[in-house]
């Protein structure tokens, strides 16, 4: 099903493509003293519970003199399980250089934990300025992560971790965040191998995408995605799934786009997983002066779920027309006729689902297309075929007579209608006759 999608991609189009992260970790805090400031935190805006994740520690010296040889002292609780190999330290020029650590045990830390140091060296953070030590741990359960960490001189350590907090040369502060459980998502862009896609505001790659991103949090919650593609039936705005969530672990959620610059029927342009349309009908509902036309799609959604973009061309039998609706019988649909000459309907259902898409027109009669028949009308018809710009004026509404042309019967036919005050009745019929 999903072939006959793909071969009706447009080839060789620009598709640029946007995600925008919902869920990040929560904002780091800074403990400090009149010497030091002090900030633990993860650098990543999702924490997954999931390795080679990156702690941080952001050391700001507030004295006149160096900070020599400071010790950064993580204390190694079961949630994490810490590289030891990975230390390093970044400048404030952003120069980065290696560091060691050491493993410590509880009767020979400060804080009285197992603990992992990282450690500095002579000089290492200049009077006034700052610098960070960054170490990578592997996350090892979801839901709420607690880290205890300090700063503090080795020539002159603390007797313990109450000596800390009474001093002006040592720091404790904890890390605190949820950790998520990890998945896979996957975006493509069908056929189109040189677009660029940007996640989370970022350029990641061209043509296609994956990473390990955010799942179900903590008591199943759902972290949600906005994944989105400028696409030109569109218009060169952005087509955007709403809401995309991941599944955990296995098996990755995948996120398509299809390029397509002329839809001429409803077309999946951008879909999670399978969809596929079918049954589908589009009839023409013929107006009246008291009821316009109406141009309607309807077909059956065949999914296992999922949110989709579907791109309908504007239809050329009701030119102009007033307004598009849609309806599905069990999920979620939003319609968008910004685009000039096409309309996306974005639909969220769980399963197979019924939709309908009506274009609503205008009455016939109602070549002023103002959404009714007067008099205005009928004067509008008959100054154009006085004029000759008969061929002007718009043959599905003029032609009220039916006789596939508009003249001076026609501008008759509904100065007799008369807003429905006069002798002929919204379909054109004389006393109820012909």
């Amino acid at each position: 099903m999903l072939s006959t999608q793909k071969q009706a991609v447009a080839l060789g189009t620009v598709v640029l493509l946007a995600l925008s992260l919902a869920a990040t970790a929560g904002v780091a805090s800074a403990a400090e003293t009149d010497s030091l400031t002090f900030e633990p935190a993860f650098e990543e805006e999702q924490v997954l519970a999931t390795d080679n994740q990156t702690l941080s520690f952001t050391v700001t010296n507030r004295e006149d003199e160096p900070f020599d040889f400071p010790i950064i002292e993580i204390v190694d609780s079961a949630q994490i399980d810490i590289n030891e190999t990975s230390a390093v330290v970044i400048d404030e020029d952003g120069n980065e250089n290696n560091r060691g650590t050491d493993t410590l045990t509880e009767r020979k830390s400060v804080s009285g934990e197992d603990v992992v140091i990282i450690e500095g060296e002579g000089n290492e953070i200049p009077p006034g300025e700052t610098v960070t030590f960054e170490i990578k741990v592997d996350v090892l359960t979801a839901g709420d992560v607690e880290i205890e960490s300090l700063v503090y001189p080795i020539q002159n350590e603390p007797a313990d971790i109450s000596e800390v907090e009474s001093r002006d040369d040592s720091v404790i502060d904890t890390v605190t965040t949820e950790a998520f459980q990890p998945g896979t998502l996957n975006v493509n862009v069908v056929d189109e191998s040189d677009v660029g896609i940007v996640v989370n505001g970022n350029s990641a790659s061209t043509g296609s995408y994956s990473e390990e991103v955010a799942a179900a949090g903590v008591g199943g919650e759902s972290v949600e995605y906005d994944v989105g593609a400028e696409i030109p039936l569109a218009d060169d705005e952005v087509v955007t799934l709403d809401g995309v969530t991941v599944p955990e672990v296995t098996p990755p959620r995948s996120v398509e786009f299809f390029a397509k610059e002329e839809a001429a029927q409803p077309t999946i342009i951008a879909q999670t997983d399978s969809i596929d349309i079918q049954g589908l009908n589009d009839p023409i509902r013929q107006g009246t002066a008291e009821e316009p036309f109406k141009k309607e799609f309807n077909f059956d959604l065949v999914t296992d779920g999922g949110q989709t973009a579907i791109g309908v061309d504007d239809p050329s039998t009701l030119d102009p027309f007033n307004s598009v609706d849609a309806t599905i019988d069990n999920g979620e649909i939003t319609t968008d006729n910004t685009p000039n000459n096409a309309t996306i309907i974005s639909v969220a259902t769980d399963d197979d689902d019924v939709i309908s898409i009506t274009y609503e027109g205008f009455p016939l009669g109602d070549v002023t297309t103002t959404g009714d028949v007067t008099n205005d009308d009928a004067a509008t018809i008959a100054q154009s075929v006085a004029a000759g710009d008969e061929a002007e004026l718009n043959q599905l509404y003029g032609d009220v007579t039916g006789d596939d042309e508009i003249n001076a019967a026609d501008a008759m036919f509904i100065a007799q209608y008369d807003g429905g005050d006069g002798p002929r009745d919204e379909g054109y019929n004389l006393n109820g006759g012909s």
